[in-house]
């Protein structure tokens, strides 16, 4: 665990905001996850901040996504501090464990 983890909490706001978002095209925290690691492992270096069209969907040049500027500067404080966890993760050779979401029964796809 890196001083950038999020807490459950935390991860449970990410993932809400996502999913609220996601029929404008917002990945899933799942996806997400995914994404950052791809990013991260590929040689073209990004920051996540750079990455928030494309987390977004549509959703990132809609005034009405988030419901104030504090709740955008959550949004990119959380995601920005799960990119760093994961680019923390693998420069330090530890094990790293993808984001997995149950499905309603209790499943992991």
């Amino acid at each position: 665990m890196t001083a950038f983890a999020l807490s459950e909490h935390e991860c449970q706001r990410l993932s809400a905001t996502l999913q609220r978002l996601g029929p404008q095209g917002a990945m899933p925290l799942e996806r997400l996850d995914g994404f950052f690691t791809a990013l991260l492992c590929g040689p073209e270096p990004l920051s996540a901040p750079a990455t928030l069209p494309m987390v977004l969907g549509d959703a990132f040049d809609d005034e009405a996504s988030f419901t104030s500027v504090k709740a955008l500067e959550q949004f990119v404080s959380l995601s920005s501090r799960h990119w760093q966890d994961i680019a923390e993760t693998l420069r330090s050779g530890e094990a790293f464990y993808p984001w997995l979401q149950e499905n309603d029964a209790g499943d992991v796809l």
